[in-house]
């Protein structure tokens, strides 16, 4: 290295010293690095190189300074904005959760724009859950009934629906007073369906064939690219529809959540070990109305694993519909549920057009392959093979559209009618090409 290269370093080097000890972390060592290799670079005087090398320390440091103001302003107004909810709304937050949610937001870089969304997302999020709270307590004290009448109503929709009923069955909270017929002690405020993830695309086909009966809120195939799901509004009321998968080792149940404050999609996939759906699965007759729902002995040993303060009020009632015994074989082969899968990823919501849209960045919380149970890489190995399968069904069944429509245009082709006797000469030797063009495809997809 010759002289003029060690000057150049050697300033480089005191500067950066100097910056980072009275601007904390302003230059990283790649950054630092960056700046030697392109003064090395130049042909200039070193006085020259000097002077240039001020202008962007300069630059440099106004930038770091705009930054941090503005970074300031935003701690100041969210501490304002956590302030205001607490006086006005009445609820405590822990500190320790504030300063995380302040550094996540300031690791992202976010415009004032996507700020002011997420405030909007906090500010709605906990106006509804003060107004839910509030209907809470006038439904248990009995002031007003709740809103299960639309919940029935919704689920009639549900299973009236010849195609829906043969593939969905109900779980969770709207178990114990579809059988029981008791009005809830608490708001109920969607409805949950299983379906086999082999159903998910006919169903979803279906749904959007019948946009005026089913409007799909969020749906995570679009989001995330793969099928944990998707959400409906439908007589009013949210219904989700979460996919199921049959293993050796049990039940995985896949789901995904929308968590608008901080603009993410998390998937789930939770694996019911020891169980298997078919066999929980029961078919109710709801005045005159055939409902398939998860049994009430599985519903009653999720929600008592769960303890929510929900669950507990669920259980009380459902107790009146549980068969001891099953009850007691379910407990003696249903193993803990675990969460096998989960994963994070970047969405945009729109609050004006009340549109999601997803981005490019995907954080994956799984554990790493190597250090799963040998249960869960053998659950993962089933799931992926499943999902191969549907994929080449879906890829078989496209191939047959595929010839199908040749078939047809074919057709069509050969019903020309026309007169005189050279145009019947024409026709046959059409029909002639035709046939010989449906052998050859029907050749194929014989060697297939």
């Amino acid at each position: 290295m010759d002289e003029k290269h060690v000057e150049i370093n050697t300033y480089i080097d005191n500067l950066a010293r100097y910056l980072n000890k009275e601007y904390p972390n302003i230059l990283s060592d790649e950054q630092i690095s960056r700046a030697k290799t392109m003064f090395n670079s130049s042909d200039e005087s070193i006085d020259s190189i000097k002077s240039k090398i001020d202008d962007l320390v300069r630059q440099t440091i106004e930038e770091y300074v705009t930054r941090k103001e503005k970074q300031k302003r935003f701690v100041d107004v969210t501490k304002k904005r956590v302030e205001h909810i607490k006086r006005d709304y009445s609820i405590e937050f822990d500190d320790s959760k504030i300063e995380q949610f302040i550094k996540k937001m300031l690791e992202q870089n976010l415009s004032k724009e996507q700020i002011d969304r997420r405030y909007e997302a906090i500010d709605e999020s906990i106006q509804d859950e003060r107004r839910k709270k509030m209907l809470e307590e006038q439904v248990k004290s009995g002031k007003v009934d709740s809103n299960f009448s639309n919940i029935r109503e919704t689920i009639g929709i549900l299973f009236d629906d010849e195609m829906l009923s043969s593939t969905l069955s109900i779980y969770g909270g709207t178990i114990p007073y579809i059988m029981t017929g008791e009005e809830p002690k608490r708001i109920i405020g969607d409805v949950d369906a299983h379906a086999k993830l082999e159903d998910m695309a006919k169903i979803r086909e279906y749904i959007l064939e019948h946009k005026d009966k089913y409007h799909i809120i969020s749906d995570s195939l679009q989001l995330c690219g793969e099928d944990y799901g998707m959400e409906l509004s439908v007589n009013g009321v949210d219904v989700s529809i979460f996919p199921t998968i049959a293993t050796k080792e049990g039940m995985v149940v896949r789901n995904f959540s929308i968590q608008k404050s901080i603009e993410q999609i998390i998937t789930k996939a939770t694996l019911f070990g020891g169980i298997n759906e078919e066999n929980q699965i029961i078919n109710y007759n709801s005045n005159g109305r055939n409902i398939r729902l998860m049994s009430p002995e599985f519903t009653y040993i999720t929600k008592a694993a769960a303890k929510r303060e929900k669950d507990i009020i669920d259980n009380k009632v459902l107790v009146k519909v549980v068969d001891k015994e099953k009850l007691r074989q379910i407990t003696s082969i249903m193993k803990k549920p675990k969460v096998i899968e989960t994963q994070t990823k970047k969405i945009t919501i729109d609050n004006d057009k009340n549109v999601i849209q997803v981005q490019a960045q995907q954080t994956k919380n799984q554990k790493p392959f190597a250090q799963r149970s040998q249960s869960e890489i053998q659950v993962h190995k089933q799931i992926k093979e499943k999902n191969q399968a549907i994929k080449h069904q879906k890829a078989q069944k496209q191939q047959l559209n595929k010839s199908k429509n040749l078939t047809k245009s074919s057709s069509n082709s050969s019903s020309t009618g026309s007169k005189g006797f050279t145009n019947i000469i024409t026709l046959s030797l059409i029909v002639s090409f035709v046939c010989g063009v449906l052998f050859m495809i029907i050749y194929m997809l014989i060697r297939r």
